[in-house]
């Protein structure tokens, strides 16, 4: 989907976790700009269920309309130390910080595909499944990326299910 980056084996080998830890982190800030142009500071925390949105990267062939935003759950905070041992080079380079965010992607759960303004019907979402084919359930996503927080509101009539996850799972 969209500008997603597949890394060989060999990418993967130039990138070393300094003494292989990952540091877990209760909160987040984010700052973005409000519908009336003022800064605003939110913080994330998983714990809440913090829903972000990003910019959708999806391909333009498709024959409908993409959606502009793809809606995501943060699971996990984290962050690492990363070295990068370039080809060629003896050493590694000085360790760099690199925050991350494991996230739960949701996608458009209209039912019949009819949705937004011409519909007279909002958007909904939903959790997608582990086994989708259009794509990962969890990822890895760098703060930078979140355009800011949202607030969904959970659709109880629609019932719910743990059909969702294969197995065992940290995000619920």
């Amino acid at each position: 989907m969209g500008d997603e980056h597949n890394f060989t084996d060999l990418d993967c080998d130039t990138i070393i976790l300094d003494q292989g830890r990952l540091y877990e982190h209760r909160t987040i800030q984010f700052r973005s700009t409000t519908y009336d142009a003022r800064r605003m500071e939110e913080t994330a925390n998983p714990c809440t269920h913090a829903d972000i949105i990003v910019l959708a990267h999806e391909d333009r062939s498709e024959a409908k309309p993409a959606f502009p935003y793809w809606h995501a759950r943060i699971v996990g905070i984290y962050h690492v130390m990363v070295q990068q041992k370039a080809q060629g080079a003896i050493g590694l380079s000085d360790p760099k910080r690199m925050d991350v965010l494991l996230i739960r992607w949701f996608g458009l759960d209209s039912v019949d595909g009819h949705s937004g303004w011409h519909a007279q019907r909002m958007h909904s979402v939903g959790f997608l499944p582990d086994t989708d084919a259009l794509g990962l359930a969890f990822g890895f996503l760098d703060p930078i990326e979140v355009i800011w927080m949202v607030h969904l509101i959970p659709d109880f009539l629609s019932g719910h299910t743990k059909e969702l996850l294969s197995g065992p799972s940290m995000a619920i």
